[in-house]
């Protein structure tokens, strides 16, 4: 070393040495930044900085005395002659000169490994506390930095280190906004390069204020979320007490929230057996604390008797207990303000459904605890009212048709239908589920078959009803003479209210209504002749009950058939002289599906035939008038029911 470096190293060591007591240190940084500043022969260079921010220009110099076309690779592949360059990414890179050089005899290299570092300038993570008092906190959570430089917001600064904090005292209560700075040391000069910043506002507080809990929600026996208001910048503690007696415990500790309002789940609890009371603090880190008024959970149950359920609930009387309301269903049901009732009965239940109730505490500071929802099926040992709309009608085929609803607010899981032949004992007949029954299960409705019908039911709830009111289908017959037709009918019994009438009906062989009349109140009804409808041979008779009560389904009868006589009627003479009276012999009838004429001679030779009443003979015989006298006439018909009719007599030929 030449003898001027030497005594500029021992001046620089001594002063040094006396100032700051860090001797090596002050010579390895003097020592680095000298120790390429010589000139000298083959491939020599040296940068003015080897440590600092991105983005970071290098420059390099050459201390070669003999080297000629020299360039430089800076870590990226390519040669340059530039002697600046400037990173733009974060990382360690290696530079390498390359140059012809006299003492190497030619072309030579000189690489120098992970020579340049580039560091990344994030923004610094920290964090703010308050303190009562004013004062506040700033926590450096980061560590890329070297250190780092807090802005207070109100002209004072403060150089920190990484993982560290800073407490400031304000004046005032104004709103404050703190910035950081992140700082890197560079090479060679120990210089602070200045990286990315970042800001957050905060505003001291002179006092704590005291948290406020808004709800206390039981979801589960073991899972309850405490809500309460936050304030930034502070930490919160929950404490939990067990019993009435117990001393409070703390439970859980949530650091500077992000949220307002906030929801901590505590899962350390059994609301099905024990009662618990919460309270929640506000603590700032500069040790102080302020407890929020208490909450306390609720244990409830419910309970059924008959037509009601009982709800019972137990709660920790605290001093703003101000009232409860009981919820069934999701519905408030109901608001209580004496704050020593325990027990709620709530009559307006209906077996077998099922209610859910939950009950709800309220506190004068405007806090709310809600217990778990428990529920219960409501029951009942009534005996269910009977069926008072019971219908028996005659349906097609001449079967009972059974209709009725039950009474109201009833719900049934079974019916049992009941059944009297002919005036005998009632028996049971089936079972149902459904609110109508046919039945075919006996003989159709006659005279000789008569059916009456009572239904019982059991409800949801295990109950059975009395029985119902009786129900007789009417029953319709028919009574002919030679001169008359009548028809009667049975009265409709039980209905409540009563029969309102009765009506007459024609039907066709589809069951179709196509004449009507009202009866009023008769239970009979007559026609004169045999004949009553020309146009139909088989008339078709019902009667349709009507009640008074227009809610219960009206009732039809049997149908009766009445097969009107067949009407055959013929001349005892005829005289076919041509005047247009009398001229032909005809057969005048109702009611006829087929026919046949025949006329005889007196020695009994057919002189006539036809298959049609309308054709008739004209006193002709092989297109000769036939002689006056008396001749014999055969007619056979056939009516619409099937039945066939012969008549045989005598026909004067006169002319």
């Amino acid at each position: 070393m030449p003898i001027l470096l030497r005594i500029l190293v021992s001046s620089f060591i001594q002063h040094n040495w006396k100032a700051t007591g860090y001797l090596g240190i002050c010579i390895s940084l003097f020592v680095l930044s000298v120790t390429y500043s010589f000139a000298q022969p083959g491939p020599c260079f040296t940068a003015d900085i080897t440590r600092g921010c991105v983005p970071l220009t290098v420059t390099v110099t050459t201390c070669s005395t003999d080297g000629t076309q020299i360039g430089y690779d800076y870590g990226n592949g390519n040669f340059t002659n530039n002697t600046s360059f400037t990173y733009t990414t974060p990382g360690i890179y290696t530079i390498r000169q390359i140059g012809n050089f006299e003492s190497s005899n030619g072309g030579d290299t000189l690489t120098r490994v992970d020579y340049i570092e580039v560091l990344d300038t994030p923004p610094p993570a920290f964090v703010l506390s308050t303190c009562a008092g004013r004062t506040v906190e700033v926590g450096i959570t980061d560590t890329n930095y070297d250190s780092y430089l807090i802005n207070f917001g109100d002209g004072s600064t403060q150089v920190v280190t990484p993982n560290t904090t800073a407490r400031r005292t304000y004046p005032d209560v104004t709103l404050r906004t703190i910035t950081v700075t992140g700082q890197h040391i560079t090479r060679p000069t120990n210089l602070a390069c200045a990286g990315s910043s970042s800001s957050q506002t905060i505003t001291p507080i002179q006092a704590l204020v005291k948290p406020i809990i808004n709800t206390l929600t039981a979801n589960s026996f073991t899972d309850v979320v405490l809500d309460f208001q936050t304030n930034n910048h502070l930490n919160y503690r929950i404490y939990q007490k067990t019993g009435t007696n117990g001393a409070y415990q703390e439970i859980a500790a949530v650091n500077n929230p992000p949220a307002n309002p906030l929801q901590q789940a505590v899962n350390t609890v059994d609301v099905s057996t024990e009662l618990y009371t919460f309270q929640v603090a506000a603590v700032d880190v500069c040790g102080n604390q302020l407890r929020s008024d208490e909450i306390s959970s609720i244990l409830l149950t419910t309970t059924t008797t008959n037509n009601q359920n009982v709800v019972s609930w137990q709660i920790n009387s605290l001093p703003l207990l101000q009232g409860f309301t009981i919820y069934r269903n999701g519905q408030a049901l109901t608001a209580i303000t004496d704050i020593n009732q325990r027990t709620y009965i709530d009559a307006g239940v209906r077996c077998p459904d099922e209610y859910c109730y939950q009950v709800v505490a309220n506190y004068s500071n405007g806090a709310q605890s809600t217990s778990t929802q428990s529920c219960v099926r409501a029951i009942s040992t009534d005996t269910p009212p009977a069926i008072q709309n019971l219908t028996a009608s005659v349906q097609t085929g001449n079967f009972a048709l059974l209709t009725w609803e039950l009474p109201g607010g009833q719900q049934a899981e079974e019916f049992v239908i009941f059944r009297s032949d002919n005036g005998g004992a009632f028996r049971e007949l089936d079972r149902t589920t459904s609110n109508t029954y046919l039945d075919n299960t006996g003989n159709p409705i006659t005279p000789a078959n008569t059916y009456c019908y009572r239904i019982q039911y059991t409800n949801t709830c295990g109950n059975t009803s009395a029985e119902s009111i009786l129900a007789c289908p009417v029953l319709l017959t028919q009574t002919t003479t030679s001169s008359t037709v009548q028809l009667d009918w049975t009265a409709y019994r039980e209905w409540p209210g009563g029969v309102r009438g009765y009506i007459l009906e024609r039907v066709d062989a589809q069951g179709n209504v196509y004449n009507s009349q009202s009866m009023g109140t008769s239970l009979t009804t007559q026609f004169e002749g045999q004949v009553i409808d020309t146009t139909t041979q088989i008339l078709r008779f019902r009667i349709l009950a009507l009640p008074v009560n227009g809610q219960i389904d009206s009732a039809y009868s049997n149908i009766v058939e009445l097969v009107q006589p067949v009407q055959v009627h013929l001349p005892t003479g005829f005289t076919p002289d041509g005047n247009g009276l009398n001229d032909i012999f005809t057969t005048k009838g109702l009611f006829i599906s087929e026919f046949t004429l025949t006329i005889y001679s007196r020695w009994g030779e057919v002189v006539f035939q036809s298959d049609a009443p309308e054709n008739g003979w004209d006193g002709t015989y092989r297109n000769e008038e036939a002689p006056p006298g008396k001749y014999v006439y055969s007619v056979r018909v056939r009516d619409f029911s099937g039945r066939v009719y012969t008549k045989e007599g005598a026909v004067q030929l006169i002319r």
